[in-house]
């Protein structure tokens, strides 16, 4: 005995998103020495640790990560990234100036880049979910993040730092 052969009616699927990777995004700014930068084109070493903060009141925790990566290991590259929405020239300038009277050691300056965009569009490359907690981030100069600490220094954080700057 033989059975006719029905075929099933063809399953349609929800598209599938696939996710790229996180990629810093290409901004255009300058260091509090006032030189112009394209991140990420201009980190200062092919994987550098980029350290983001949004909040004034995060300032602590991205103090901790300079001073961990400037006393564990001089030749670790490094820059603090505070990201401000958009704004005008003035409050810029205005910006710039406390930051740099506040930071008394003048070699830090140059380590020191102020992204002046549009915070949910770079947020949103960088798939950063909250702007809570400062981010040490390992990037290379195409923008892809390497490895991710959310929140403040931590020896584990600092490993992990660490690893992912010396892979190839």
């Amino acid at each position: 005995m033989s059975y006719p052969l029905k075929l099933a009616k063809p399953m349609i699927l929800p598209a599938v998103t696939v996710t790229e990777p996180a990629r810093f995004p290409e901004i255009r700014s300058k260091d509090l020495n006032g030189r112009a930068v394209t991140l990420p084109q201009d980190i200062p070493a092919d994987r550098t640790v980029v350290i983001l903060g949004w909040q004034r009141n995060q300032q602590g925790s991205i103090d901790g990560w300079v001073k961990a990566l400037t006393t564990a290991d001089a030749a670790t590259p490094w820059i603090e990234v505070p990201v401000i929405d958009r704004s005008n020239p003035l409050f810029r300038m205005i910006v710039n100036s406390g930051m740099r009277r506040g930071i008394a050691d003048h070699e830090i300056w140059a380590h020191v880049v102020t992204l002046y965009t549009d915070k949910r569009v770079f947020d949103q490359a960088l798939a950063v979910t909250s702007e809570d907690k400062v981010q040490a981030l390992v990037i290379d100069r195409s923008g892809t993040v390497h490895e991710r600490i959310v929140g403040d220094y931590t020896p584990e954080g600092a490993i992990r730092i660490r690893e992912a700057l010396q892979k190839r």
